[in-house]
């Protein structure tokens, strides 16, 4: 399915908006022309995120609060419609980055379609990773309201032991920066953070393998340019036949024109069923980072062996905000992956 569509847009709202009525989303304002340039106003990068979750009965006062906002970010839409159109775009290119960043939305994984249709964040963000019955964000897949068994989603893919697949996710305009961690989890334990710890097989850079859809579609999603990253990773020959969660995790993110960390990591999951193959007792995890998409967040060539991202783990900064959110985008590895070799998956670690 396609992703969401933007907040439906509204005339702007005449004279100039108060900063303050924009929470986290302030406008900077240049009102002399430069260089015989139109004046341009600069707006902060903002992000929409539509809720899966019921709205709850609200007061008189709280729908009218509830419009005020959404007239306001259609204004902020309809502002950067016009700014654009105006020439200031190339007037920002001058200024070393662009005047509007629209991100609609996070990465999720894309193929195998995800059982949700959204990420979820270990963070403080507007969907955090928490399961209904207790709150407590030990999850590593988005939640159900009411809750549901995995079991209730149909496996969207076979895969054989051994067998090369394709693992793609969204972009949605994010610069090529941090980790995808892939994981195969039984299902009994599909929904447990440390369980996808435990089972993961596959690190990459989550910036790489870069190609072309188009717009619209599930690929796409919203990202501006029709892109999305798209790798090979070879199937666990460990793994026996039957049903499992495909884990996506993608942390050490950053935002479009920073060089620090910007994100939470960002979780979705997706069925898989595997099926035949050879078998081996044990199997090697693989961190293979692939080539960068360009342009790079920050003025460097791409080092081998070594990802851009705000952080090398999980765990550590994986609640927001906290103080890794001044961490620097730089080369790095896994901390899986530094000095030595992880330990290999055996076959017996799934008898769950």
């Amino acid at each position: 399915m396609p992703g969401p569509s933007p907040p439906p847009t509204a005339a702007p709202a005449a004279g100039r908006p108060k900063q303050r009525a924009y929470k986290g989303a302030a406008a900077q304002r240049t009102d002399a022309p430069r260089h015989g340039r139109p004046a341009v106003v600069r707006l902060a990068r903002f992000a929409w995120h539509p809720s899966p979750f019921p709205a709850p009965p609200f007061t008189t006062g709280a729908v009218c609060g509830a419009m005020a906002v959404r007239a306001m970010a259609a204004a902020i839409v309809v502002v950067a419609a016009a700014v654009g159109a105006g020439g200031a775009s190339r007037a920002g290119a001058s200024d070393g980055g662009p005047l509007i960043t629209v991100v609609d939305r996070h990465s999720l994984v894309r193929w195998p379609a995800p059982m949700r249709d959204f990420p979820c964040t270990s963070g403080m963000g507007r969907r955090p990773c928490f399961t209904p019955d207790s709150g407590k964000g030990n999850n590593a897949c988005p939640s159900f309201v009411p809750p549901r068994s995995l079991a209730s989603f149909p496996s969207q893919i076979t895969w054989q032991r051994g067998k090369t697949v394709s693992v793609a996710w969204s972009k949605n305009n994010h610069p090529p920066a941090g980790f995808s961690r892939l994981s195969l989890v039984p299902l009994k334990v599909g929904r447990s953070v440390e369980a996808h710890k435990k089972y993961a097989f596959w690190w990459g850079c989550w910036g790489s393998g870069l190609a072309k859809c188009k717009q619209g579609t599930p690929l796409c999603e919203s990202d501006k340019k029709g892109e999305y990253f798209r790798r090979q990773v070879k199937v666990p020959t460990v793994v026996p036949d039957g049903e499992y969660v495909l884990g996506v995790v993608w942390y050490g993110g950053a935002r479009l024109g920073r060089n620090v960390l910007s994100f939470s990591p960002y979780w979705s999951c997706a069925r898989v069923r595997i099926r035949g193959g050879p078998k081996s007792g044990t199997f090697p995890r693989r961190f293979e980072p692939g080539k960068l998409a360009l342009p790079l967040p920050i003025k460097t060539k791409q080092r081998g062996g070594m990802c851009l991202s705000g952080v090398d783990r999980l765990g550590r900064c994986d609640r927001w905000p906290n103080t890794c959110k001044y961490n620097a985008v730089q080369w790095r590895r896994p901390i899986e992956f530094q000095g030595r070799q992880p330990a290999q998956l055996q076959s017996s670690m799934y008898n769950v």
